[in-house]
């Protein structure tokens, strides 16, 4: 399966029945692979905005995209709101990686967006694999919504979404006052 239809799978799995996003080119894949639950908005801070709203009303974690660079550091003041009152949340959508270690960054487009993430939020993690996928999905679930509520980012990088992962169907996590509970597989129903 391809890593961007498993996060969208995963997602459903959750409960998660919106999406918000400002389209990019290095979010193509998971907008392709989650086009039934997307919501398009005018800027990445009304998507992260949007997605604070889906917390608060249905109490299942808000998800909102951004592409890389510019549109990526456009989501930082929605991450210090939800840090602020206590949302969870969780965010995607990134480059591929630098692979020169001697190579900082290239332009704008390659901003460290988890290094300017990491003091404003629960957790910001960048998946250096499809193999590290489902764990991170699953932990990036669990902490948004475990003890103090609040905001998770994973960088997820362009050629990780399009790779394939050896995983079929993701489980229902229910995260009941610090309890977690796996309900099983999910299916395309």
């Amino acid at each position: 399966m391809k890593a961007s239809d498993y996060i969208a799978l995963f997602l459903k799995a959750q409960g998660v029945t919106h999406v918000f996003e400002l389209v990019g080119g290095m979010i193509t894949q998971l907008i392709d692979s989650m086009q039934d639950s997307v919501i398009s908005v005018h800027h990445e801070q009304a998507a992260a905005f949007a997605a604070e709203g889906f917390a608060r009303m249905t109490g299942i974690p808000g998800v909102a995209m951004a592409t890389s660079g510019p549109g990526a550091t456009n989501l930082l003041t929605g991450l210090v709101v939800a840090t602020l009152i206590l949302r969870q949340r969780i965010y995607y959508g990134q480059v591929n990686p630098i692979r020169d270690s001697r190579i900082r960054q290239i332009d704008f487009q390659e901003t460290d967006i988890v290094s300017m993430a990491k003091p404003i939020t629960k957790s910001a993690l960048r998946i250096g694999n499809s193999k590290e996928l489902p764990s991170a999905l699953y932990n990036a679930f669990l902490l948004a919504q475990s003890g103090r509520p609040g905001p998770v980012l994973l960088d997820i990088p362009f050629d990780v979404q399009k790779a394939d992962i050896p995983i079929e169907y993701p489980s229902r996590l229910v995260v009941s006052h610090g309890n977690v509970q796996t309900l099983g597989a999910c299916c395309l129903a």
